[in-house]
């Protein structure tokens, strides 16, 4: 066995233990997040198990499939950003807002903090 095999056969089992923990934070969730997250995982390793199969094939073919699915791993990770929040805050209570919090100039403790008293 040569070093590349050897290599191959480690490197494929870590993606193996890596997408059966990521399936496993998939299915569990609890939410959105979680799952969008594992998702991306996902398909990190599967761009991993291209790249992968590009070296172990030394065909440059193989190599743009990878940065294809890449790039629209990210362009999917992107749009799941911008849409997950709304979602996730959908029926809840925003959280309060620290200006709505905030002294305002009418408050009498301002005054006094401003007088030096």
């Amino acid at each position: 066995m040569t070093v590349m095999t050897v290599t191959a056969i480690v490197a494929g089992a870590l993606f193996a233990i890596g997408a059966v923990t990521a399936t496993v934070r998939l299915r569990r969730g609890p939410g959105a997040l979680d799952r969008a997250a594992a998702l991306d995982v996902l398909l990190a390793i599967t761009v991993g198990v291209i790249m992968l199969a590009a070296a172990l094939s030394r065909s440059s073919v193989t190599l743009v499939v990878g940065v294809v699915v890449a790039l629209l791993g990210f362009l999917g990770t992107a749009s799941l950003a911008r849409l997950l929040p709304r979602e996730a805050t959908r029926g809840r209570t925003p959280p309060p807002d620290a200006a709505a919090t905030a002294p305002t100039a009418d408050d009498p403790a301002t005054d006094v903090e401003r007088e030096g008293r």
